[in-house]
C-alpha cells in the first residue's frame, strides 16, 4: 500500500491541487452562497435630465447610496472615500450645488443645524477624561474649533454650510485608526484597560445627509446624473469592466494598507460590496459609473490644455522676471489716501507758507511763515515742548491710609455728620444730637450705603489733611516726561484736563512743590525742567494724526460758508432756509478748492468735464508737477545726479521743508505686478535711463530708473505647479459652463411635481 502511494504520490498531489484551484475559482467568480438579490427592479420615472432624458427613482437611489453611504463607524466607506473627498469636496461640487439652490435649501440646512448642535462626541461613561474631543484637541485643534462654532445658535444657512464643509474636509485628513490608537494610549497612561469606541468622529453622524440634509444630497445626486449625461454627450465613455477594475484595485490597495486584515480573499467580490450597500451588483456598477463618468470628464478637461514643457518653462521664466528699480518719489509722510486729506494738505500749506490762497500753485518748495504769523492764523498747528519730572497719586489711594478708628470719630463730629447727611438722604439726622444717636443712625444704614459713606468720609478727610497728602507724595519718586503740548488742542496727560491750554497755564503759574488736581481724584506734583523758548510747527503727518487738520479744515470751511452760499444760492438754500454745514460740507469743499482741483486736472492731462474726474485721479496727480519741477531744477540726467543734489538739499533744509522733498528708494517689481503701461515703458527703456514721472502705484507718481532685470528662482513657478494651475483653471471653466447649462433648467423640470411635493 505504501509502495502504491509513493508511486502515485505526485499524481495525487496534482489532482488535489487541481480540485482546490477549481474550488477557489468557483468561490471567487461563481460566488456560490452570495446573498440573493432582487433582480426584479421596477424603475419609476421621477424627472428629466438637462437634455430631456428621463431618469428613474432607482437611478437616483443608486447614486444617493454611494454619496450618502452609511458612516456608522464615523468614517466613509473606503471604496467611496475618494469620490466623497475628491469629486464632491475638492472639485467643489458641494459648493456649486449650494450656490445654485441656496434659497431652496435654507430651511433644510437650519433643521440640520438644530440636530447637529445637540450632538456630542464619545466620552467614556466611567472615565470622563477619556474623550474623543480631547484627542482631537491635540491632533487637530482646528476641527474642534469648527465643531464648537457649529454648536452656536443663530447661524445662517450660509455660515452653517461653510462650517460643515470645513468639517467634511478635515474629517478625511486624520485616520480613525490613529484616533483609536491614541485613545488606547491615553487609557494605558492612566493604568486603565478600556476598549476604544467604534465611532471616533467629533460629530457622531451616520450619513452626509445628517450634515447637509437629505434634500441637499438629492440635489447633488441629480447634479451628478446630469454630469454623467453631460460627459457622455462630450464623448466620454466608461465601461463596466473599467468600473470593476477600478473597484478591485481600490480593494487590493485597502487590503495592503490593513496589516491585520482577517477577511479571507476568496470572499471579496463586487457583489459583496454592492450588497453591503443594499444595491444589486448591476445597480452598483451603473451608479459608480455615473460618478466615474463625471470625474473622468473633469480630469480630461484638467489635462487637455497642458502645454509643451519647453514653452511652460519659458512662460515660467517670463512670469517670474523682476525689474530692479530706483524710484524718485514723494515721501510716505505726505502720501494722500483720500480727497479729504488732499483738502487738509491745502489748508496746511495756506496756513504755514506764503502760498496764501493761490490754489493753482502746485509747487511745494515753500518756506514756512514765522511762528507769530502762524500763531495768528492757525494756532492748532503749533506746539510747545516741556521737559518735566512728574509724581502722581489718586485720592482713593491716599484715603485708604486713614485708620478706621480715626474715620469713625470724624464722622460723629457736628460739621462732618451733617455733611454726610446732606450727601446721603438715607442718614436720619433728625434727633441725632450726640455721638450715641449719630452712631445708631449710621449703624442702621444698609451695608452698601455704609461703604459709600465711609469712602466719602475718607476722601473728605484726605482732602482736608494737607500733611497726609504731602507725606504720600514724599514717598513717591519722580518720573521724567518729555511732552509736546498743542497751543490749541487736546491732551490726555493729566486726568481731568482735556484742553492743552489748561495744562500750560497751570504749569506756567506753578509754585515750588505745589500739589494740584483737575478732577479731585488724580493729584500731581511737577517740576518743570525745561521749556521751549517758542512754539514749533507741526509737520503735516503729525498734524494729520493728531486731528489738528480736522479742526483747521472745519474752521476754514465754516468761515467761507456765509460768502459761498450767497454766490451759489441754488446749492445751499432749500425752502427759504440755508442748509446746515454738515449737509453741504462735500459740495462746499469742491467750490472752495475748485482752483486746486482744476490745476491738478491740467497737470494730470484730464480731458473730461471739469471737477468730475475720479477722486483717485486727484490723489494720483497732486505731486506730478512738483516732481517735474524738482528734476528740471536739478537738471538731472540720471538717478546718480539726483542722489548727489538731493543730499545737498536735504542737509541745508529745515524739517518743515524736508517733508516735501522727494526721496530715492528701491523696488523689486515682478512682471505679474506691473500694469500694462508700466510694463510697456520698462520693456522699452535702457538700463539706468531716468524716465517719468510715471504713475507707479495708487497716489504715487515717480521717476524710474531700471537697474537690471532679474530672474527670480526664489518664488519661481515650477513646471508641475504651473501645469496644475492651468489644469485647475480649465476644470473650473468646464464646471462653470456645465452649471450655466444646468441653471437654465428649472427644478420643476428636473423632478416631477409629485416628487418635489414628497
Amino acid at each position: 500500500m505504501l509502495f502504491i502511494f509513493r508511486q502515485y504520490q505526485k499524481s495525487l498531489y496534482a489532482f488535489v491541487g487541481t480540485l482546490l484551484f477549481f474550488s477557489f475559482l468557483i468561490t471567487t467568480f461563481v460566488r456560490v452562497g452570495d446573498p440573493s438579490t432582487n433582480n426584479q427592479e421596477k424603475p419609476k420615472g421621477i424627472g428629466k435630465l438637462f437634455d430631456g432624458t428621463p431618469f428613474s427613482d432607482i437611478e437616483l437611489h443608486g447614486v444617493m447610496t454611494l454619496i450618502d453611504a452609511d458612516e456608522s463607524h464615523g468614517e466613509t466607506h473606503p471604496v467611496l472615500k475618494s469620490i466623497t473627498s475628491h469629486l464632491l469636496v475638492e472639485d467643489r461640487i458641494f459648493q456649486r450645488v449650494f450656490q445654485a439652490h441656496k434659497e431652496n435649501l435654507d430651511a433644510s440646512l437650519l433643521d440640520c443645524h438644530k440636530k447637529i448642535s445637540r450632538l456630542k462626541s464619545y466620552k467614556d461613561p466611567v472615565y470622563p477624561d477619556l474623550s474623543v474631543e480631547s484627542i482631537y484637541k491635540r491632533l487637530m485643534p482646528k476641527a474642534v474649533d469648527v465643531v464648537e462654532k457649529l454648536r452656536k445658535p443663530d447661524l445662517t444657512s450660509q455660515e452653517y454650510f461653510e462650517l460643515v464643509l470645513d468639517y467634511t474636509k478635515m474629517k478625511g485628513d486624520i485616520s480613525s485608526d490613529l484616533i483609536r490608537q491614541f485613545f488606547s494610549y491615553m487609557a494605558a497612561a492612566k493604568g486603565l484597560k478600556v476598549e476604544p469606541p467604534q465611532n471616533v468622529s467629533l460629530i457622531q453622524i451616520h450619513k452626509n445627509s445628517d450634515l447637509f440634509s437629505k434634500k441637499f444630497m438629492q440635489l447633488v445626486a441629480c447634479t451628478l446624473l446630469n454630469g454623467a449625461k453631460y460627459a457622455q454627450n462630450a464623448g466620454v465613455s466608461y465601461t463596466n469592466d473599467e468600473v470593476k477594475a477600478e473597484v478591485v484595485a481600490k480593494v487590493l490597495k485597502i487590503l495592503r494598507q490593513q496589516q491585520h486584515n482577517t477577511l479571507p480573499f476568496h470572499k471579496i467580490s463586487i457583489r459583496n460590496i454592492a450588497h453591503g450597500m443594499g444595491l444589486s451588483e448591476e445597480r452598483f456598477l451603473e451608479s459608480y459609473k455615473t460618478l466615474a463618468l463625471f470625474k473622468r470628464f473633469l480630469e480630461i478637461e484638467k489635462t487637455k490644455d497642458l502645454i509643451d514643457p519647453l514653452m511652460a518653462q519659458k512662460i515660467s521664466n517670463f512670469a517670474n522676471q523682476k525689474a530692479d528699480l530706483d524710484l524718485f518719489k514723494m515721501k510716505d509722510e505726505v502720501k494722500l489716501n483720500s480727497l479729504d486729506e488732499l483738502f487738509k494738505m491745502q489748508c496746511y500749506l495756506e496756513s504755514t507758507t506764503n502760498v496764501m490762497q493761490d490754489r493753482r500753485n502746485l509747487q511745494l518748495n515753500l518756506e514756512p511763515l514765522s511762528i507769530e504769523e502762524v500763531k495768528k492764523n492757525a494756532p492748532e498747528l503749533l506746539q510747545v515742548h516741556y521737559g518735566m519730572n512728574v509724581k502722581q497719586i489718586t485720592l482713593s489711594e491716599v484715603s485708604l491710609s486713614i485708620p478706621l478708628k480715626k474715620m469713625l470719630k470724624w464722622q460723629l463730629e457736628d460739621e462732618n455728620f451733617y455733611a454726610i447727611a446732606d450727601e446721603f438722604k438715607q442718614v436720619q439726622d433728625l434727633g441725632a444730637i450726640n455721638d450715641v444717636s449719630r452712631q445708631i443712625a449710621l449703624d442702621k444704614l444698609e451695608t452698601k450705603v455704609r461703604i459709600e459713606v465711609d469712602n466719602f468720609s475718607r476722601r473728605r478727610m484726605a482732602l482736608e489733611d494737607k500733611e497726609l497728602m504731602k507725606s504720600a507724595f514724599e514717598r513717591l519718586s519722580f518720573e521724567r516726561k518729555d511732552v509736546e503740548f498743542l497751543l490749541s488742542g487736546k491732551t490726555t496727560l493729566f486726568s481731568g484736563a482735556h484742553q492743552s491750554h489748561e495744562v500750560t497755564e497751570k504749569l506756567q503759574s506753578l509754585e515750588d512743590q505745589e500739589i494740584f488736581t483737575f478732577d479731585n481724584e488724580h493729584f500731581y506734583q511737577v517740576q518743570v525742567l525745561e521749556k521751549s523758548e517758542e512754539p514749533s510747527l507741526l509737520l503735516f503727518k503729525e498734524a494729520l494724526e493728531k486731528g489738528q487738520l480736522d479742526l483747521l479744515l472745519e474752521r476754514y470751511l465754516k468761515a467761507r460758508y456765509p460768502q459761498v452760499r450767497i454766490m451759489y444760492r441754488d446749492q445751499f438754500e432749500k425752502d427759504g432756509e440755508w442748509l446746515s454745514f454738515d449737509l453741504v460740507k462735500g459740495a462746499l469743499e469742491r467750490i472752495v478748492f475748485k482752483d486746486l482741483l482744476e490745476a491738478i486736472e491740467i497737470s494730470g492731462g484730464y480731458n473730461g468735464k471739469t471737477l468730475h474726474a475720479p477722486h483717485q485721479f486727484y490723489l494720483d496727480n497732486r505731486f506730478k508737477n512738483h516732481l517735474e519741477t524738482v528734476v528740471t531744477q536739478f537738471d538731472a540726467k540720471s538717478i546718480e545726479d539726483l542722489k548727489g543734489k538731493l543730499d545737498i538739499l536735504e542737509n541745508s533744509s529745515s524739517a518743515f521743508s524736508k517733508q516735501f522733498h522727494p526721496h530715492i528708494t528701491s523696488s523689486l517689481l515682478s512682471r505679474a505686478q506691473m500694469k500694462n503701461d508700466l510694463r510697456v515703458m520698462l520693456e522699452g527703456i535702457g538700463f539706468k535711463t531716468l524716465v517719468g514721472p510715471q504713475l507707479f502705484d495708487r497716489g504715487e507718481q515717480a521717476y524710474l530708473s531700471l537697474k537690471e532685470w532679474k530672474d527670480s528662482s526664489e518664488n519661481e513657478i515650477g513646471l508641475a505647479k504651473l501645469q496644475q494651475k492651468v489644469g485647475e483653471s480649465a476644470k473650473e471653466e468646464a464646471l462653470d459652463k456645465f452649471f450655466e447649462i444646468l441653471g437654465k433648467v428649472s427644478q420643476e423640470a428636473l423632478f416631477a411635481q409629485e416628487t418635489l411635493e414628497s
